[in-house]
């Protein structure tokens, strides 16, 4: 996802859109103290629903390869009663299935942009492992990559009935960028169980470590809640007694239920309002009207709250790292009032 950007304004053009007695001399205080944007009262800078294709995070482990259509197969072996060997419209032949997901990259920082939601079409990972029929001891999946990565989860995940490999992104076809012909979709997983270009999947009766587990890196995945402020931007000058403040949360294979802001950096907090979700598992837009006292310095802060009952934190300096299993606490924004 592409960050929203603030409006930026030559010294004459601020000094014109404050319009009140002794505006020249506030603003020569303000734009050499530092300050370069106008924070936008309105919300036409606030996160769209669903991100372009194009505006859409990409994380890769080895670029991006380059996959023939034509001689591309998924095959599906291990713990199977029958090997399967399957090209594009093979897949297509099952049911189709469709739905909005929110992807985050365990990698993505506290109030990061590696993260997105966007409609994804495709077949239920469930229906193929019934067709190659799963031995008893099968345990795990194991999912390769054209480019080489590996990761894994286990079968209770892959039959999941939302666990789905997917070959459309936004009704447009699968994005070369993100994992053309055939990627996997795992809710309440971050990005790095949801494999690009699959060419093989492997069931086995082993615990597997995938690539980055093999390095440290949390095996399982789970999405943690995390809320971010979107409106105003860390800096930002406000202009007025009103503000809409706005940004997102999400809470993985749990929506959000409550999101709250403080402006005073967590001493204290009000809830926002919170706009119905596209789905389950579709990040949750949110704002704020905050209604301001008085002109000063403000930290404002956010967090939330999901189904389940887990309630963001506001972090500590290990848990704020996102090493080893993704980054936890509040997003928090310094702003001015005038």
């Amino acid at each position: 996802m592409v960050s929203n950007k603030t409006m930026k304004f030559r010294r004459r053009e601020f000094i014109a859109l404050i319009g009140l007695a002794g505006a020249a001399a506030l603003a020569q205080r303000y734009i050499t103290g530092g300050i370069q944007s106008i924070a936008p009262a309105s919300s036409t800078l606030k996160t769209r629903e669903v991100t372009p294709n194009s505006e859409f995070y990409i994380t890769q482990y080895d670029g991006v390869p380059s996959v023939d259509p034509a001689s591309w197969r998924l095959v599906v072996s291990g713990e199977v009663e029958k090997e399967l060997s399957l090209n594009l419209d093979d897949v297509k032949a099952y049911a189709e299935t469709s739905d909005y997901n929110t992807l985050i990259c365990i990698g993505n920082g506290i109030g990061g942009d590696l993260i997105g939601n966007a409609q994804w079409r495709g077949i239920r990972l469930r229906d193929l492992l019934e067709t190659a029929g799963l031995k008893e001891d099968a345990r795990e999946l194991v999912l390769y990559g054209a480019d080489g990565y590996v990761d894994s989860f286990p079968v209770e995940k892959a039959l999941h009935p939302d666990t789905r490999l997917v070959y459309e992104m936004n009704g447009d076809l699968l994005p070369e960028a993100h994992g053309y012909p055939l990627r996997a979709v795992v809710p309440g997983r971050y990005g790095i169980k949801n494999v690009k270009w699959i060419e093989r999947i492997e069931v086995t009766s082993e615990d597997v470590r995938g690539y980055w587990g093999k390095r440290g890196w949390n095996e399982e995945g789970i999405i943690k809640v995390a809320s971010r402020i979107d409106m105003p931007k860390e800096g930002d000058l406000i202009i007025g007694r009103a503000y809409e403040v706005s940004g997102i949360a999400f809470g993985g294979e749990h929506p959000i239920t409550e999101v709250e802001v403080s402006t005073d950096g967590g001493k204290s907090w009000t809830d926002a309002s919170i706009k119905p979700t596209l789905s389950r598992y579709a990040w949750t837009l949110w704002t704020y009207i905050w209604q301001i006292q008085a002109a000063g310095e403000y930290l404002l802060a956010v967090r939330a709250t999901d189904e389940s009952g887990r309630i963001q934190k506001e972090g500590t300096v290990v848990s704020r790292r996102v090493f080893p299993d993704g980054a936890d606490g509040y997003h928090k924004v310094k702003v001015k009032v005038i």
